[in-house]
């Protein structure tokens, strides 16, 4: 597991679940992936309006309430990050977009869809630059 520092890049005008299973099933990686996975390029911020979808004023996943913000402007979280794998590959995510594990985007249970965010591995002080579409991770211990 990473412990990731997430800083959201730009002010811009993330999971009610990828699929209608309310389950949390264990996944792996994936057994075959892209060569240079390493290389995959991070997400270039741009400003763009929020989604039609993912991004009502509060949702209730597994009996939570939680409350999108307004602006992802000052936005700071500290915690321990985890990864959807293959299961969600080819999804619809919280915003109607389709989830591709190899691209560089995340899901985030509060920030308005879609949010830049800058995660930090605190072991390493390694950085990517990652687009949020998806709202989550729900499961205990994660942001």
């Amino acid at each position: 597991m990473t412990r990731v520092y997430f800083l959201p890049i730009f002010l811009i005008s993330l999971l009610s679940a990828c699929s209608s299973d309310t389950s949390i099933v264990r996944d792996s990686a994936p057994s075959i992936h892209p060569a240079n996975i390493e290389l995959t390029p991070d997400a270039i911020p741009r400003i763009e309006a929020k989604s039609r979808g993912g991004n009502p004023a509060s949702y209730e996943v597994f009996g939570k309430t939680y409350h999108v913000l307004p602006s992802s402007e000052g936005f700071v979280q500290r915690g321990i990050a985890s990864w959807y794998g293959t299961k969600f590959h080819g999804n619809k995510t919280s915003n109607g977009e389709t989830y591709d594990m190899y691209a560089m985007t995340a899901a985030h249970k509060t920030l308005p869809l879609p949010s830049y965010v800058e995660v930090r591995n605190l072991d390493t002080n390694k950085k990517i630059i990652v687009r949020a579409n998806d709202q989550g991770p729900f499961h205990d211990g994660r942001i």
